[in-house]
């Protein structure tokens, strides 16, 4: 990264430290006259554009932090916004009994619906982030066509010469044939896409404080965030903590899960998470057990669905 002393200067803080690095962006926690704040730097200007254009739209939404200053420094796109304090779900899931995973679960969901609820659709028709994703016309917001192009990326992604690729191709079938009894949803809302726990913070009070990071987010069906979040934080088998995001979020969106279509959703999910594996190499070494989660989750699912 570059000396970042010009930087201080800009946005008048005497000291920037590093808070996270990912996907070629930098996160830095400084405190200036506004008080504490976030700074993330990119060579992605179109990312930073996006992010900048939702966190506009959310200014009432208390969970998102407030946008203080857009602007290029050497080359760089720079987003200075309000800090949001709290620890990552992940981590404060880590230290809980299980009641507390409970309600925390259940936090989570009820923040989500509300956060699908506080752009309009019309508004979201309006805005630009969405459009020049996965080679869409500008003029199409149709979600099951979005999710057709998703699903296409991701199945010609998958290594048909890995050793356990007859464990489950034949199981992404059958899933694959779920989707002809979708329909376009009633209401097209503001997708995070990575609402799961490293991009959800919780105060002290064990209730969520804010969501960052909405790179990935689209247009569509809301349901699609909710089988995001239960598969990467839930073991699937956990139907208390499963329900209790569930019902968190039924009770701020005002609306019944629908079964079938969540655990379709939740079915590609997993076709994401092996389809990731095939073409990234972590460097954890914890590839091998998100990749046979993602594999035994899609049975569960499937045997699920068998009984519906």
């Amino acid at each position: 990264m570059k000396d970042l002393s010009d930087l201080k200067n800009r946005i008048q803080t005497t000291e920037l430290k590093l808070v996270t690095q990912r996907n070629g962006s930098s996160v830095y926690e400084g405190y200036s006259p506004q008080g504490k704040v976030f700074i993330k730097i990119t060579e992605n200007k179109t990312a930073n554009d996006r992010y900048f254009e939702i966190l506009e739209a959310l200014t009432d939404f208390p969970l998102t932090p407030n946008v203080l200053d857009q602007f290029e420094w050497k080359g760089l796109s720079v987003i200075s916004m309000t800090a949001i304090e709290g620890m990552q779900a992940d981590q404060a899931l880590q230290n809980c009994t299980q009641a507390q995973k409970n309600a925390l679960f259940y936090d989570i969901g009820l923040a989500l619906g509300d956060l699908h609820h506080k752009i309009p659709q019309t508004d979201l028709l309006n805005m630009k982030f969405w459009k020049d994703r996965d080679g869409l016309s500008t003029h199409s917001a149709l979600w099951n066509k979005q999710l057709d192009l998703m699903i296409s990326k991701w199945v010609t992604r998958i290594n048909p010469l890995s050793s356990d690729y007859q464990e489950f191709s034949s199981q992404l079938d059958e899933l694959c044939q779920y989707d002809t009894a979708l329909c376009e949803p009633a209401q097209l809302t503001l997708l995070h896409c990575d609402y799961i726990g490293r991009n959800i913070l919780v105060g002290n009070d064990n209730r969520i404080s804010g969501v960052i990071d909405f790179e990935a987010a689209r247009i569509g069906d809301p349901i699609y965030d909710l089988a995001k979040i239960v598969w990467v934080n839930i073991d699937f088998s956990e139907l208390g903590l499963r329900n209790a995001v569930l019902e968190g979020w039924e009770c701020t969106y005002k609306q019944t899960v629908p079964k079938r279509k969540f655990l379709y959703y939740v079915g590609i999910q997993c076709l994401a998470a092996i389809a990731w594996t095939d073409t990234h190499c972590s460097s954890d070494g914890t590839d091998p057990i998100f990749r046979t989660s993602a594999i035994r989750t899609l049975k569960m699912v499937l045997n699920e669905l068998h009984a519906l």
